[in-house]
Parts: C-alpha cells; structure tokens; sequence
C-alpha cells in the first residue's frame, strides 16, 4: 500500500468503495462462502428448479424473478443474510471512513461495521435520502448502492432493466457519488468474477 494511502485511512480522509465480489470471502447462515457470479446463478436457478445452461447472473435473475416474483425475495434472504463478515471485513470495519459505498446487497460488511466501527454507522439504501457529510466523522454513511437484504421492499439491482429503473430516476447516493469520486481518495475493493 502506498504511503499516501495509508495515511489518508489512518486520518479517515478515504472513502471505501467495495465491488463484486468484495463478500466472497464471507459466510451465509450455512457456513458456506457466499456465492458470486457464475456460482450464484447456478444456485439460483438450482433453488427455482429452473435449468441452467450456464447463463449469466442477470440472466438468471431476470428469468427467475419474471417466473417466481413472489418467492425472488424469500430467496435473497436464505442466501444473503445474517452472514458472518470475513476476516478482511472484521479487520476494514475497524477504520474510519469518510463514507463507504457498496453494490453487494449481502449482510456481511454490515455485521462487520456494527460490531467494530468506531463511527455510528447509518446504512443507507437506495431509497434513503442524502444527509450532509458529519464533518467530525463520528456518522459514518454506509450506502448500499443497489439494495440491502435487510430492506428488500425498497428493491434490489441486478438485472439490465433495473439498472435502466434506477437511471432513469433522480437517486440521491447516485448523484453524490460522482462529487464524492471527485472530491476525495477512493479505495476499491472488489474480486473479479465471473
């Protein structure tokens, strides 16, 4: 890690972005680790008895909610929630941040910051509404960028057609995302996956 870096996290001046596959190293509720990409489409379709012909993810997702709407969120709850974090998360949630943002709708980092953060942790989902930055960073934003577990009612995306939804509307986190890149140091954190 560059020293620039470093310092910027150990003054919390960092916003911390986590991507795909930033939760594969954590567990769900049957001490599995938490399915990505090819692996939770497979899954998915395997939970709906639909075939799977190695389609993508949003295919899958897209498929699956047309057929089984009623039953897309009861299985979002089995698989992604009350997650135990991973190491890394435990050890990431200690930090101050200036704000994190994230497009995994799983659990894991939430238990995480909740257990270790030193800030008041506000978890933010795509509905929540924009507050002005705590400039003594004691709150700590965390903003699930496409949908929470816990808030399934407010939506998820992972199709195509939600991605349009969402850019079509005015979201608060969406446009302050672009001004905080600009503003401030980002940390990404993802896995490529497939």
């Amino acid at each position: 890690m560059n020293e620039h870096l470093k310092s910027n996290i150990a003054k919390g001046n960092v916003i911390l972005f986590l991507g795909a596959g930033a939760s594969s190293s954590s567990q769900n509720r049957y001490n599995d680790n938490l399915r990505m990409g090819d692996s939770l489409a497979e899954h998915m379709a395997g939970y709906f008895s639909e075939q799977y012909d190695n389609e993508s993810l949003k295919d899958v997702y897209s498929s699956v909610k047309l057929i089984h709407k009623e039953r897309i969120n009861n299985y979002f709850e089995d698989v992604m929630r009350y997650c135990k974090p991973s190491a890394s998360y435990t050890k990431i949630a200690s930090f101050s941040w200036r704000r994190i943002y994230t497009i995994n709708i799983d659990d894991a980092f939430d238990s995480a910051l909740l257990k270790n953060s030193i800030q008041k942790v506000n978890i933010c989902s795509i509905k929540s509404h924009y507050k002005i930055q705590d400039q003594t960073y004691s709150r700590l934003d965390y903003v699930k960028l496409h949908g929470s577990v816990d808030r399934l009612h407010d939506g998820v995306i992972f199709s195509p057609e939600e991605y349009a939804d969402i850019s079509a509307q005015p979201h608060h986190w969406y446009a302050m995302l672009p001004q905080d890149y600009m503003d401030s140091v980002f940390l990404f954190i993802y896995q490529p996956i497939r």
